[in-house]
């Protein structure tokens, strides 16, 4: 993802738009408090104070997130233990952490999107180059196939009778506002 930073910084500062990139897991995002108009994560934790901290009153977070429940199907198929909760990554739970964090929620959308397998290899090529429900799998050594020897064979047998296999791969968008004030209280106006 080292390219998006660099994408967005050649198209948007002629614009007058100063992009700047945090490091993966930046607990504490190294900026000054209320420095930014717009704060994006794209597929990437968030700590929602600390993205209020450093929006302006009335700042703009947009972030769109895989939801947990990608790659449920295949996992199951394999009869693998998914190795995440299911339900820790949903639309639900952002907005309830920003609305906590003192957003104002103007949008709240989800898109469950599915990927359609007509064959073992789209699947298994595509469990080796996305976050894999079944990483143990993903470097498809021998061991790792023998491990997964019969789930893989039935899944072939799956394809073979010309059935594809479908799974899930919901994503969710969420543009929260900062209110235009300090620290969220009876106060603090949404406007």
């Amino acid at each position: 993802m080292a390219a998006a930073p660099a994408v967005a910084r050649r198209r948007l500062t002629p614009l007058g738009v100063d992009v700047r990139a945090t490091g993966r897991g930046d607990e504490v995002l190294p900026f000054l408090d209320a420095q930014f108009d717009v704060v994006l994560a794209r597929h990437e934790e968030f700590d929602p104070d600390e993205v209020r901290r450093v929006l302006r009153p009335g700042g703009v977070f947009l972030t769109e997130q895989v939801d947990s429940r990608d790659g449920v199907r295949a996992c199951a198929a394999l009869g693998a233990e998914l190795p995440w909760d299911p339900d820790s990554v949903t639309l639900d739970g952002a907005v309830d952490v920003l609305g906590g964090a003192g957003f104002v929620v103007d949008v709240a959308r989800e898109h469950e999107g599915l990927r359609r397998y007509r064959d073992l290899g789209s699947l298994l090529g595509s469990l080796r180059t996305t976050a894999s429900p079944v990483p143990e799998l993903a470097p498809l050594t021998p061991e790792a196939v023998a491990r997964f020897e019969a789930p893989l064979r039935a899944l072939h047998l799956h394809f073979a009778a010309g059935h594809e296999f479908v799974d899930e791969a919901p994503r969710f968008l969420v543009v929260a506002r900062a209110p235009y004030c300090a620290r969220p209280g009876p106060a603090c106006s949404p406007a």
